[in-house]
């Protein structure tokens, strides 16, 4: 693999961790008509959206971490 493809992978999977969960939780707390599930995952999205959110460093230093123990060079 490409060290290109291989970072974006550990990005992706950063990104869920960070944030892909609440949107996730957002779709399916208004699907099975969940309130507290949709209130918590909009209110951790809404503190994303504000302008200082340092969500963007913490992913990369995931994304980053995982890239190192998941495709260590031997």
């Amino acid at each position: 693999m490409k060290a290109a493809v291989k970072y974006a992978l550990c990005i992706a999977i950063a990104w869920f961790i960070t944030n892909g969960w609440a949107y996730v939780c957002v779709f399916l707390g208004m699907r099975w008509k969940m309130a507290f599930l949709t209130a918590v995952a909009s209110a951790y999205l809404t503190f994303l959206w504000l302008p200082f959110t340092p969500e963007k460093i913490v992913t990369l230093w995931i994304a980053h971490r995982l890239s190192r123990i998941v495709f260590r060079e031997r």
